[in-house]
């Protein structure tokens, strides 16, 4: 399971400050609220993520969080063409993501107990 979760430290902070590089200038520079803002709020989840591997208390990954992750890439580019759609299933992604990964965080908790 470490190269798991070393996997997914390396894809989860990179596509971070991937989405804060990208988000930034669409929001300050070419003022596209609706493409910035979302990729602003999905650094922030996936920084969230990233803080829990580190912290060892994500120590597995599940299909809830992989899918997740998959959904928000795709939704991202799914706003820039196709607006209110993309942002419905975006917020389905978030969902998604958080869900895998609270879920986790609690199996972690529970097996400590």
């Amino acid at each position: 399971m470490k190269n798991n979760t070393t996997f997914w430290k390396t894809l989860l902070g990179l596509t971070a400050i991937l989405f804060l590089i990208v988000g930034l200038p669409k929001i300050f520079i070419d003022h596209e609220y609706l493409q910035g803002f979302p990729m602003l709020i999905t650094t922030v989840v996936f920084g969230f993520g990233y803080i829990k591997i580190l912290k060892g208390e994500i120590v597995e990954t599940n299909t809830s969080l992989n899918t997740g992750f998959i959904f928000l890439a795709i939704s991202l580019g799914m706003i820039i063409n196709q607006g209110n759609i993309g942002i419905g299933f975006w917020g389905f992604s978030i969902v998604l993501f958080l869900s895998g990964l609270f879920g986790l965080i609690h199996t972690k908790r529970r097996e400590n107990e």
